[in-house]
């Protein structure tokens, strides 16, 4: 097979390339370099290439939006409303795991309270019988394990991913 120099290109073609082409116009710009038997092949894919599109999010494009409302009118409507409702479900939901949240967090911190009453309670019992000592060793473990709680709590890192999801797992188990 013989290999064919690529052709020079100037300042005016730079141009002309960054402009989009037909694919009849890039076949015949590559057709130096492709076997003749593989030229319609080629078409195929530089047609296929050309027309392949990406897009990533919750609305169609606008053309797509076009293209719904032409075969359903008011459906370009609809679909607005679908996701603004969708919208507003999620953002509920989120409110409603960050009030649960807080709801636990503070019931937890009721039933803490109400538990180190009753072990102090227990300590002073146990001084007014005459386990002062005994009473010293629960009242000092009690002490040393509540500010050994705070402590953790403060120096806890913070975990890499708080979506609301992870955060609701995690305070529900």
């Amino acid at each position: 097979m013989k290999e064919t120099p690529p052709p020079e290109t100037s300042h005016a073609d730079a141009s002309a390339e960054a402009s989009p082409a037909s694919p009849q116009e890039i076949i015949e710009r590559i057709r130096p370099f492709i076997q003749p038997e593989r030229v319609e092949e080629a078409a195929q894919v530089v047609q296929a290439m050309l027309i392949q599109q990406s897009h990533s999010g919750p609305l169609p494009t606008a053309r797509e939006f076009q293209g719904y409302e032409s075969a359903l009118p008011g459906a370009a409507h609809r679909i607005l409303m679908l996701a603004e409702a969708e919208q507003a479900h999620r953002h509920a939901l989120e409110r409603r795991v960050v009030e649960r949240d807080l709801e636990m967090k503070a019931r937890g911190q009721w039933f803490s309270l109400i538990a180190l009453i009753a072990i102090l309670s227990v300590v002073v019992l146990f001084a007014y019988l005459g386990f002062g000592a005994e009473g010293a060793m629960l009242g000092g473990g009690v002490i040393i394990g509540v500010i050994a709680l705070f402590l953790g709590q403060k120096w806890r890192p913070q975990s890499q991913d708080n979506t609301p999801d992870k955060q609701y797992e995690a305070s529900s188990v």
